[in-house]
């Protein structure tokens, strides 16, 4: 181990076990799974055979409460793609933090049909799901849960590609989301971005032109509310802000930086400074 990283040591362990894994078949003849009990071992009520699962995995309606696609290179956390199109579990902070989410933290889209329709807008993800996971006090602000949503989604899931395809009758376009982290086999170093890239796509099926517009929004999630600094940049492919806490010390476990950017297309960027927080009641 002299001279390599912990999280050098986890890409390649990561990477050589997913570059190694093989398919086996049944030996023939034989289940995998033993025949039921006959005769008066029997059960009264025998439980129906268990779906095959599918590939890609499909789910939608009710089955999208509980579903989490991992984004983030090997060994740098992860954050999880919800089946909603919601992303959850923020665990990029050097612990385990399943729930942690950022403040204000959401897509949207605004569409116009035509100069004189009225624009539809929206948060882009799929309408809430029960259980409803919230914290003490409800869902609070910082998920915005007054905002108008989709009325329904359809996760295909097959790692490290997902796609979210959206549905709702007053949205004049068809939206879809594809999500995935830079995956190369036997590559560490690339695998091993700390990244995750989020790809909507929009579809207009009309004859009149549409007018639409994507939008991101996030609290800076480093360090503390009142020292953060936001930092727009911009080259000829990218536009985003460049998040950080000059504050915090060199060797403060939180000490790093985040970015929210825009690739390949014309981006405005709207940073905040601290304590410039919008607060108007979500309704």
């Amino acid at each position: 181990m002299s001279g390599t990283s912990r999280r050098d040591f986890v890409k390649a362990a990561v990477a050589a076990s997913l570059a190694s894994v093989t398919a086996s078949a049944e030996t023939p003849g034989k289940s995998a799974v033993p025949p039921p009990p006959t005769g008066k071992n029997a059960p009264q009520n025998p439980p129906k055979a268990a779906k095959e699962i599918g590939f890609p995995s499909q789910f939608t309606g009710r089955n999208l409460a509980r579903v989490s696609c991992p984004l983030g290179g090997i060994g740098t956390g992860g954050i999880g793609l919800g089946g909603r199109g919601n992303l959850q579990d923020w665990q990029i902070f050097n612990r385990p933090d399943i729930g942690n989410v950022p403040q204000f933290c959401f897509p949207s889209i605004w569409v116009r049909v035509g100069m004189t329709s009225n624009p539809f807008s929206s948060v882009l993800e799929r309408r809430f799901l029960p259980p409803f996971d919230t914290g003490a006090n409800g869902f609070g602000t910082g998920g915005v849960p007054g905002l108008p949503r989709l009325r329904e989604a359809h996760f295909h899931g097959s790692f490290p590609l997902s796609r979210i395809d959206f549905e709702d009758p007053d949205c004049p376009v068809q939206v879809s989301l594809e999500a995935f982290s830079p995956f190369f086999p036997n590559d560490v170093d690339n695998s091993g971005l700390p990244c995750a890239i989020l790809e909507y796509v929009v579809s207009n099926l009309g004859s009149s032109t549409a007018d639409v517009a994507v939008a991101w929004s996030i609290a800076n999630p480093v360090g503390h509310a009142n020292t953060r600094h936001n930092d727009p940049r911009s080259t000829d492919t990218l536009s985003g802000v460049f998040m950080t806490d000059p504050a915090l010390p060199a060797d403060d476990p939180m000490r790093g930086s985040f970015v929210l950017a825009a690739l390949e297309s014309p981006a405005e960027v709207l940073p905040r400074g601290p304590g410039k927080s919008w607060f108007d009641p979500q309704e």
